[in-house]
């Protein structure tokens, strides 16, 4: 009996001289069967396995099989398969197909069996990194990846990994990325770019060569299919000009609220030629900025773009400067008072400086503290706790007033927030406290009693409730403070430290009497001690 001969046609159709994405709708794999033999053939079935990398419609599987009717000598037939083949350019794809069949007359089964392999000769996929040919050692650059689909149809599950060389520290990424190398694209729509751009320094040695490579591809069933990649080399070398930013003599401090920052921009020619008329360019950028109040000595204030610039004609040093030579520029700014809170978004605040000389450009940020408020109220009156003893206090009677504390913190989350405040003779603690949960303690040899609050959310006392504690003391009086306000409660002080900026924050509420300013409810002669 003569061989079963298999015929696969799983070429590429070309139209417009690309071979990929479009082969999602033209991508034919036939396979041509004949019985070449002169005995009929029994029970034959087709199995067909698609390459790797194939999709698939209509809930077809990798590997699909067809019963065919049985196969007289010399008869033959053509089953055409349809899929679309996802790859990079220059990968390599197998399709498998072979005949299981039965000779008449013979209960062994037979196969026969065929392969061809196709190569991927073009992608539809525009994508592009673009990086500096040089980078100087510790100054921060630029890298763009742009990515488009040339396609009809969008593609879906993308996503971007960017490998980094070794020495290559991430700044700031644009959009944030899933993990520090790989972004969720999504969806690339046909002919709509998509832009990622991430910033970085590098450290190693001098004249190094250092590889960057991206790549594109999809997720489907847990396996990632890359479908372009791009590699990058960039050369390190020395820094032509060192960039250095102090703000009120300090590198990188935090900023409140209010504040006046004095700003001084150090350049250093650490090349090995001189720069003749240059130019320096400071960009603001941060909603806390109070622009209005930019005052900048010899430089150009333009509060539309937020930019000041020097030039060589205000800026002596700038005309000649020469290698080892030092210059300076200096400006100041005010910081917006009370902060611009808009929504429970406005969080964690940061003002930021792009400073550019010549080709050289640094970036530099400061975090903005909360500030934290803090209140402290007392009342005669009230609906939280009962009131007890007579109105206005009496001489060696007992009379329970209710004393409140309040915390808040608009701008970043506050941690490990305390309030303490010291009860003064005649006034006692009575171990009443609202919430019931709150953590509450009194020490009776300092008489200093203690809330330990926690956590402070941000936009607290703004976009949601301030943190409150209520407790209750019983003032005694003597006969001597008869016709007087007594007091009742020393000056509190509430600390915690900023989650954002890790800067201790402060505030104060002052002492409280039986004036009881917040209890309008009763008349001065109520308050006073008889």
């Amino acid at each position: 009996m003569r061989a079963i001969f298999l015929t696969i046609l799983a070429i590429l159709l070309v139209l417009g001289g690309s071979a990929w994405w479009f082969a999602r709708k033209n991508l034919y794999s036939k396979v041509r069967y004949k019985n070449n033999g002169n005995v009929r053939l029994e029970e034959p079935v087709l199995v067909f396995e698609y390459p790797k990398g194939s999709e698939l419609s209509g809930g077809e599987r990798a590997r699909t099989s067809k019963n065919l009717d049985a196969l007289y000598p010399g008869q033959e037939g053509l089953l055409e398969f349809r899929s679309a083949l996802f790859g990079k350019q220059g990968d390599l794809a197998q399709a498998r197909a072979f005949l299981r069949y039965r000779p008449k007359n013979i209960s062994a089964m037979y196969e026969s069996e065929t392969l061809f392999t196709t190569k991927i000769i073009s992608v539809p996929l525009r994508f592009e990194l673009e990086l500096p040919q040089n980078a100087q050692k510790g100054q921060q650059f630029e890298l763009i990846a742009r990515m488009a689909s040339l396609c009809e149809a969008p593609l879906l599950n993308v996503v971007l990994r960017i490998e980094y060389p070794e020495g290559f520290t991430q700044t700031k990424a644009d959009p944030v990325p899933l993990t520090p190398k790989e972004w969720q694209i999504g969806t690339l729509s046909p002919n709509r770019e998509i832009i990622v751009r991430v910033q970085g320094v590098m450290t190693g040695d001098l004249e190094s060569t250092k590889k960057f490579r991206g790549s594109l591809g999809t997720w489907k069933e847990g396996t990632f299919t890359e479908l372009a990649a791009v590699e990058r080399d960039v050369t390190l070398g020395k820094p032509s000009f060192s960039i250095v930013q102090l703000v009120n003599g300090e590198e990188s401090p935090s900023v409140s609220a209010g504040e006046t920052l004095r700003y001084r921009i150090v350049v250093n020619n650490t090349g090995d030629d001189a720069l003749m008329r240059g130019t320096l360019e400071a960009r603001l950028s941060g909603k806390a900025f109070d622009i209005e109040s930019v005052q900048a000595a010899g430089g150009a204030v333009n509060r539309e773009t937020q930019s000041i610039l020097w030039g060589p004609d205000e800026t002596p040093w700038m005309r000649s400067f020469r290698p080892g030579e030092d210059g300076a520029v200096e400006f100041s700014v005010k910081v917006k008072n009370p902060l611009p809170l808009a929504s429970p978004l406005d969080k964690n605040l940061t003002l930021k400086t792009a400073v550019s000389f010549d080709a050289s450009r640094r970036d530099f940020e400061l975090k903005v503290n909360s500030p934290l408020a803090f209140s402290q109220i007392a009342y005669a009156t009230g609906d939280i706790f009962a009131t007890s003893g007579p109105f206005p206090p009496q001489a060696l009677s007992a009379t329970v007033y209710t004393v409140g504390w309040q915390i808040a913190s608009p701008a970043n989350d506050a941690s490990g927030v305390r309030a303490r405040a010291i009860l003064p003779q005649g006034v006692e603690f009575t171990g009443d406290i609202y919430p019931a949960t709150s953590r509450v303690s009194f020490n009776s040899s300092t008489r200093e009693i203690t809330w330990e609050a926690g956590v402070v959310k941000a936009g607290s006392g703004m976009f949601s409730k301030a943190l409150s504690m209520f407790f209750q003391v019983r003032l005694t009086p003597t006969p001597s403070q008869s016709g007087t306000f007594v007091p009742l409660i020393g000056q509190a002080k509430a600390t915690g430290l900023d989650a954002f900026t890790l800067e201790t924050l402060s505030a104060s509420a002052p002492a409280l009497d039986t004036s009881l300013p917040n209890d309008t409810a009763m008349s001065d002669n109520q308050k006073r001690v008889q």
